[in-house]
């Protein structure tokens, strides 16, 4: 958990709210810590795939982190292949579409495509997620800098692995559960 001190002097000679300004930051940063647990609960399934190489116009498969290389970068057709793999196993889309979480890095590259259409050009923008930066096809992205990146010895040597989530409706839950979760606590002086 995260804490923050405030002592006795402070609260008697601050202006601002002090416990009003160290909860916002506390709550920030249990937002992202939620966030992370179950970011890297999504990343350990078992229905991964990996961006091919490219080299001269020819694609070589990937199976693992450790075989990728810069040449192997997410392109829409690999957005596609795991929108395929969803309605072959019946998931049903969320909404219109199917909703992949990506790192910016990653979206910098997507956006490249013809295909791209931004958040703005929407004909219904109010309908969109936080975060939500466009779509291609059937796919609605959401831009985080939480998104999951490798850098242990499952990759490269000096490459970082940028994961992707494409999920469809009902592809996670949680349940609360009394006593647990996050959790905030003022303590008197």
């Amino acid at each position: 958990g995260g804490w923050t001190p405030l002592t006795d002097v402070l609260q008697m000679t601050a202006i601002d709210n002090n416990v009003v300004q160290a909860t916002n930051l506390l709550a920030s940063q249990g937002g992202r810590t939620m966030d992370t647990i179950v970011r890297d609960i999504l990343n350990s399934g078992t229905n991964v795939i990996y961006a091919p190489k490219v080299a001269d116009g020819a694609e070589t498969a990937v199976t693992s982190r450790a075989t990728l290389d810069k040449t192997a970068q997410l392109t829409v057709d690999v957005i596609n292949q795991a929108v395929a793999l969803l309605q072959a196993q019946n998931a049903d889309p969320i909404g219109d579409s199917y909703v992949a979480i990506v790192h910016p890095y990653v979206a910098y590259d997507l956006m490249k495509d013809p295909g791209w259409i931004d958040w703005h050009k929407y004909a219904d923008p109010e309908a969109m997620y936080t975060g939500e930066i466009g779509k291609i096809g059937n796919i609605r992205f959401v831009e985080t800098s939480e998104a999951k990146i490798w850098r242990d010895e499952t990759c490269p040597t000096g490459l970082a692995v940028f994961g992707t989530l494409v999920m469809g409706a009902h592809a996670y839950g949680r349940t609360e559960l009394e006593g647990g979760g996050l959790e905030h606590i003022v303590k008197q002086l």
